[in-house]
């Protein structure tokens, strides 16, 4: 049997007995000509990295890296391309190219997993690629068969439809992706290529799984991200006196435009004032200051104070005529007589309500004016009717605060404030047009959370609360103070925590009516990272495929 003289992978010589060249670079059995075995680990940093590039290079061919150097040494000449024929050459330099492949695994340990991996990033993004294609294509064909039937309008109508066939397959891309790279994984590993349409199955189901862990990875690395976007995701909410200069900007818009509201949107407005104080009850005598707004209500429908020029448009009233009749009703609602303050915010709620359901035939313009006049009318009640309910939420705080105020030093304020906001919301709910965020915001408010309502109930042993809690109190200190004082602590301190979180549950149903009735905007626009990260799920799916055929196969 002849011996053959042969360059290693490692790059020392060695005398190989083998019957061809092939068999040579195939044995198992290799003695150096130094007497020495082979090296065991890179006895260099340029060793190591050449074995990381050789890693690199296999993973980017998917499994071929040895079969596609050998081909390319057996055409061109290279080390351990050795042999007659084109045959003898691929195979003794496949052989060497694998050899050194396996040697470069066993010095590189984790380092040379890592880089094989980087390397199969472009190629499973490749896969993935054409995978999108192919689920587009799929997409895009009943699209293109009705273009065929209909002309171009179908054609126009792929676009959407490819779209929507690449975003909702998006984890069976992924399992595809994974698959594909397995399957070539698979066929690149195995030595006999009889064996290649088995390897081809088993990485291309191994490969299939991986790739679905890997969009699964991609997905919750992609999610992680968000923490890193700062952008408030509370709707930015405006003050009440910024709401209230925004409408009126648009009320003089619309004013100095020549625009007014009609005499029968002033009728509907005192028609449905009139209606409201009929099913309270009320009488002048009841309600003495009620009178005050009806007069101003009646020159306001006679035109008193509107300036002429405006032909038969004159005999009507401006937005900021409206607006000081609500100031007028105002001062009814701040009556000390508890009747007279309900009239007053009754007529309140109806002018508020007639500004949110402006109709066209109550309000004109002369003709020459512009044409968004109504527009500028209609973003002004909408503001309007915002700030007018974040309004009533403040308004209800102060009387709360003035209530506990009168009957103790803060003992009842807790109560006062959800009983005043259940007043607020009941008629807000009479009147309508509150959001579900809205609604949301008010159900918190007056129910309260666990954790309000916990520390709301310990906070009730407090002394503070007056009465028969502070006879308490002070009996326990004298009975048994070294108990009796964190005791008391303790319910102070819940106390106020319990106030502190009724209050941010009250300011925020007056946050999210400033907001425009959302408690949540859409989500923020992703940043750069996150932008990067939502490429993860789809670039992980390949080389999850990858690995998986590296570890299980």
């Amino acid at each position: 049997m002849p011996t053959f003289q042969l360059t290693g992978p490692d790059g020392g010589l060695y005398e190989v007995d083998a019957p061809d060249a092939h068999t040579a670079y195939s044995a198992l059995h290799i003695t150096p000509l130094n007497g020495q075995q082979g090296n065991t680990g890179s006895s260099s940093p340029t060793e190591f990295t050449a074995d990381l590039l050789r890693k690199f290079k296999q993973g980017a061919a998917l499994g071929f890296g040895d079969e596609l150097s050998g081909a390319l040494k057996a055409t061109f000449g290279g080390r351990g391309a050795e042999g007659q024929s084109w045959t003898d050459r691929y195979q003794s330099a496949r052989d060497y190219e694998r050899a050194a492949y396996n040697r470069a695994t066993d010095r590189t340990g984790l380092y040379g997993t890592a880089a094989e991996l980087a390397g199969s990033i472009a190629p499973g993004i490749g896969a993935g690629e054409l995978v999108g294609a192919a689920g587009a294509a799929r997409s895009t064909l009943p699209a293109l068969q009705g273009a065929v039937r209909t002309g171009l309008p179908a054609i126009e109508g792929a676009a959407p439809s490819v779209a929507r066939g690449v975003s909702a397959g998006a984890l069976p891309n992924a399992m595809a992706t994974g698959a594909l790279t397995g399957a070539v994984h698979g066929v690149g590993d195995t030595e006999d290529m009889m064996d290649a349409p088995v390897a081809a199955l088993g990485g291309g189901v191994v490969g299939s799984l991986g790739g679905a862990l890997g969009y699964g990875a991609g997905k919750g690395l992609e999610r992680f991200a968000r923490v890193t976007n700062t952008t408030p995701r509370v709707a930015q909410a405006p003050t009440t006196d910024e709401i209230k200069a925004a409408a009126q900007n648009y009320y003089d818009r619309f004013t100095n435009a020549g625009g007014v509201f009609t005499q029968e949107g002033l009728n509907d407005l005192s028609g449905a004032v009139r209606n409201r104080l009929g099913e309270m009850g009320w009488q002048p005598e009841l309600g003495p200051k009620v009178g005050a707004f009806n007069r101003a209500m009646d020159r306001a429908q006679r035109g008193s104070g509107i300036p002429s020029g405006a032909g038969n448009l004159n005999q009507v009233a401006t937005p900021r005529q409206i607006q000081n009749l609500r100031r007028v009703a105002g001062k009814v609602a701040g009556s000390t007589d508890p009747t007279e303050s309900a009239y007053g915010s009754a007529i309140i709620d109806e002018i508020d309500n007639f500004l949110s359901n402006v109709t066209p035939d109550q309000y004109a313009a002369p003709p020459g004016a512009p044409a968004d006049i109504g527009e500028d009318l209609m973003r002004g009640n909408k503001l309007w009717s915002q700030y007018s309910k974040a309004s009533a939420v403040e308004d209800a705080l102060g009387q709360a605060e003035r209530r506990a105020a009168s009957t103790y030093s803060g003992g009842n304020e807790n109560n006062a404030m959800r009983q005043e906001m259940r007043k607020v919301y009941e008629r807000m709910l009479k009147r309508g047009g509150l959001t579900d965020d809205e609604k949301a915001a008010f159900e918190t408010a007056i129910r309260g959370g666990r954790s309000e309502n916990i520390a709301r109930g310990v906070g009730k042993l407090a002394a503070s609360r007056g009465g028969v809690m502070s006879l308490l109190n002070l009996g326990g200190m004298y009975a048994n103070p070294g108990m009796m004082v964190p005791l008391s602590m303790t319910a102070e301190g819940a106390k106020y925590l319990g106030d502190r979180l009724t209050r941010r549950n009250l300011e925020e149903v007056s946050r999210v009516m400033r907001a425009g009735g959302r408690r949540r905007p859409v989500a923020p626009p992703p940043n750069a990272i996150e932008r990067g990260a939502s490429r993860l799920p789809a670039l992980l799916s390949g080389p999850a495929g990858a690995l998986a055929v590296r570890g299980l196969l």
